[in-house]
């Protein structure tokens, strides 16, 4: 099986028009989410001019998280009739299929969960421990395989935990990265004013 890019990334952006689709709901639903918390915490009054930057960064990220979660909800649930896809697969690699279908499918369930891996451990401190962090993922993983599986909704499969507990990992190495390149640059800055 030889696989071009112009094959991979055709057959990627057809199948993500569907999730694609769920954004603007998400995005609006992530944006009510993030309002709510934000006056709760202005009725709290823990907000002080100090920290009004920091709660624009928080409060972003939940709501890139909040979308995130919406989309990947409604798709591997939501937007599915119950009673087309069931069955229980519970042996490892057992649904792979050497075929390029099968390897985009694959494909798909690691990318689902790399933003997972990228957003949670700037909203929970612990997850910034890369096992931490792949355990969140997994057992976000398995709970919606389960919810598939009661509800009739897809097929409750071990081989996508495991792709969208690869996926966490990448996205937990991207928001090391990331998290780096922040902390670098704040030291330089702090340093700067320091100095001035």
């Amino acid at each position: 099986m030889y696989l071009t890019n112009a094959d991979i990334y055709s057959t990627l952006i057809s199948d993500l028009q569907e999730p694609l689709s769920y954004i603007p709901e998400a995005m609006f639903i992530g944006f009510v989410f993030v309002l709510m918390y934000l006056c709760t915490i202005m009725i709290v009054g823990r907000v002080t001019n100090i920290h009004v930057r920091h709660y624009k960064v928080k409060s972003f990220i939940a709501w890139a998280f909040v979308t995130w979660f919406v989309v990947v909800i409604k798709y591997t649930l939501l937007c599915r009739t119950p009673g087309v896809r069931t069955g229980v697969y519970l042996t490892l690699f057992g649904t792979f299929q050497p075929t390029f279908r099968g390897f985009m499918q694959q494909l798909e369930n690691v990318i689902m969960f790399i933003p997972f891996g990228i957003l949670l451990p700037f909203i929970i401190k612990s997850a910034r421990n890369g096992l931490i962090c792949m355990d969140y993922g997994m057992f976000l993983s398995i709970a919606i395989e389960y919810m598939q599986y009661r509800t009739l909704r897809g097929s409750c499969e071990i081989d996508d935990v495991l792709m969208n507990t690869i996926g966490t990992v990448i996205g937990w190495f991207i928001f090391v990265l990331i998290y780096g390149i922040y902390r670098i640059s704040a030291m330089a800055t702090s340093e700067v004013i320091d100095n001035k």
